[in-house]
């Protein structure tokens, strides 16, 4: 990080330029190398490189903080492990106390043979602690019990931390930190450590004094704690020295809240990407207030609370009323007396006849075809192969582009890789492949390529039925012919020969959405994202999501994005069910919602 800082202040630089440009720019400049930079005039090459130095300076910051929470989070796993590999240790140390405490027990009953003698009976109380290893070794044993016993590791992490103390110190250092709401507790607390870094002794003060800016008066400041857990503030001080911390103790708990408010957010590295300041993102409460209005009405939700919250209690309403007015009909759905709901379990019918027929019908007039073949042929109909180009946004100087294109979208939508399939595709070498990804495709070229062909499923006359069942393009040529006809049109070489009807165009889209599909993309939010960022004519208003999607926060997104959510509840049974108002009633659901007056959202 030091080295790439020591280019300057690139943030200085790129003051009042858009982010996208900057990464634009950063991106064409690393997915070129020198000879690519050497074509570029020295305005643009400067320009690149900024960018380049400014990713780079981005991209060190991020990699230091993801790797402190990352080393955090080994090592309180390692303090945990730990902790139960002392509780098995512990379990015979365990047993012989309780042992050992029953014969103790057993001399000192009232009830018991030895009790008429007093002093004998304490003598082999004693007795039996002695031959058990003595007082002290008992007492020893009690507290190693005692310090195992629940399932607080606390005080076993700052020994994990012991060797990585002094980097970890030393990145908070570099690392410009800052919180972003009120509360920096946490960054006191941090300084505070560091001041005490180069200490030897064991505890020192949980205050500091302080002059008040007003009347000049000395006070003393308690440092607040609250953010840590109970085990943790009750690992960082010493009951034996009050009004101190136990300073490796405070260290391993400030260190270890720390990459937790970095993974949430709550505190933030300045000159970061990911772990930057989320607030800087955020639309001004002026800008808010000039786009709420035209935002508000194209998705179609009021523009005001009063409004809002009105037309909210409306919908529940209304959906309320609609499913008691049809219940008596719905023959598969029941509320019980308790009010918990349940559905019959569904049968499907057997298949008919001309269901079957179809099928087979299907399955003649739609042989296998290549995946190849498929990209080629929508290549050739939709053109969307025409969105790729080189990040200099000039015409690609490639001999075959669209040949070109089409491989290199097979290559890495089928996660084939370049190596791999230049060894099965003749023609091509890895070289050319990996280049053209890195070159000339964008992720946001692939949005484009991908609204093209979801656009097509909004044709319809691409392929049509005619009356008496024979299926033509759109001009009229039968089926076989138009395929026919465009595979000699394409003269794609690689791969093999096959058509392709109107019904595969979704292989293609598979294809290209493959090669940048995100993690974890199966989770509503991520959904949400998609359809937000999606450029086609299409505009979908419902989303179908499977249990990730089940989470308040998440609804909320969808509603005030327009889109309906309809993910797969998990345990629908054993939810609550909320009343629009506290007067509202039913006929025949009513038990749905519990008792009157219960379950009514505020």
């Amino acid at each position: 990080m030091r080295w790439a800082d020591s280019f300057g202040d690139s943030r200085a630089w790129w003051q009042g330029v858009a982010l996208s440009k900057i990464t634009d720019f950063a991106g064409e400049g690393a997915s070129g190398d020198a000879a690519v930079l050497g074509d570029y005039g020295p305005a643009k090459r400067t320009a690149v490189l900024a960018a380049m130095v400014h990713a780079a300076q981005e991209k060190a910051r991020d990699d230091t903080a993801e790797m402190f929470c990352r080393r955090v989070a080994t090592l309180t796993k390692r303090a945990r492990a730990e902790l139960e590999e002392l509780k098995k240790q512990q379990q015979k140390v365990t047993e012989a106390l309780i042992g050992n405490y029953r014969q103790v027990l057993e001399h000192l009953d009232p009830q018991g043979p030895a009790a008429e003698k007093q002093a004998a009976a304490l003598e082999m109380a004693r007795k039996t602690v002695q031959d058990a290893g003595g007082f002290d070794e008992e007492l020893a044993r009690i507290d190693g019990v005692r310090a195992t016993h629940g399932d607080n590791h606390m005080p076993l992490v700052a020994r994990h931390f012991r060797k990585d103390r002094a980097a970890m110190l030393a990145m908070t250092a570099v690392l410009d930190l800052k919180a972003t709401s009120a509360d920096d507790s946490v960054l006191r607390l941090l300084d505070y450590v560091r001041e005490h870094a180069m200490m030897t002794r064991d505890h020192i003060p949980d205050q500091v004094t302080v002059v008040d800016e007003r009347t000049g008066e000395k006070r003393p400041r308690t440092f607040d704690t609250s953010f840590a857990s109970e085990n943790w503030n009750r690992a960082i001080r010493d009951r034996g020295h009050p009004g101190m911390f136990v300073r490796r103790h405070l260290e391993a708990c400030v260190l270890t809240y720390l990459a937790e408010e970095l993974r949430t957010g709550d505190i933030a590295v300045a000159g970061a990407a990911a772990y930057a300041d989320w607030a800087d993102q955020l639309l001004t409460p002026a800008e808010v207030a000039e786009r709420l209005p035209a935002s508000c009405a194209g998705v179609g939700i009021p523009g005001t609370a009063a409004a809002f919250r009105a037309d909210l209690q409306e919908r529940l309403s209304s959906r309320c009323r609609a499913t008691d007015a049809m219940y008596p009909d719905l023959a598969d759905f029941a509320i019980d007396d308790d009010g918990r709901p349940s559905l019959k379990q569904y049968r499907a019918a057997p298949p008919t006849a001309s269901g079957q027929a179809l099928a087979l019908a299907l399955r003649d007039r739609m042989p296998e075809r290549t995946l190849l073949g498929i990209l080629a042929r929508t290549g050739h109909w939709l053109e969307w192969w025409r969105r790729f180009s080189p990040a200099s946004g000039s015409d690609p100087k490639l001999k075959d582009p669209f040949a070109r294109y089409i491989l290199t979208t097979f290559t890495y939508g089928t996660n084939l890789g370049p190596a791999q399939a230049a060894r099965h595709i003749a023609g091509v070498t890895a070289h050319e492949l990996s280049v053209t990804s890195a070159r000339h495709v964008t992720t946001g070229k692939l949005n484009k390529a991908i609204a093209d062909v979801v656009d097509a499923f909004t044709e319809p006359d691409l392929i049509k039925a005619w009356g008496d069942g024979s299926v033509v393009a759109a001009d009229g040529t039968q089926v076989e012919t138009f395929i026919d006809n465009l595979l000699a049109e394409t003269s794609i070489r690689y791969g093999g020969t096959g058509g392709i009807a109107y019904h595969h165009v979704s292989d293609t889209y598979i294809a290209l959405f493959s090669k940048f599909i995100p993690v974890g993309v199966w989770e509503a939010v991520h959904i949400i994202q998609g359809l937000l960022d999606q450029q086609s004519r299409m505009k979908p208003d419902t989303i179908h999501a499977d249990t990730q999607g089940q989470a308040p926060p998440v609804y909320a997104l969808a509603h005030l994005f327009g889109f309906e959510l309809m993910p797969r509840v998990r345990n629908w049974k054993d939810l609550n069910f909320y009343r629009p108002s506290a007067d509202s009633r039913f006929r025949h659901i009513d038990a749905l919602f519990g008792e009157p007056g219960r379950n009514v959202i505020d």
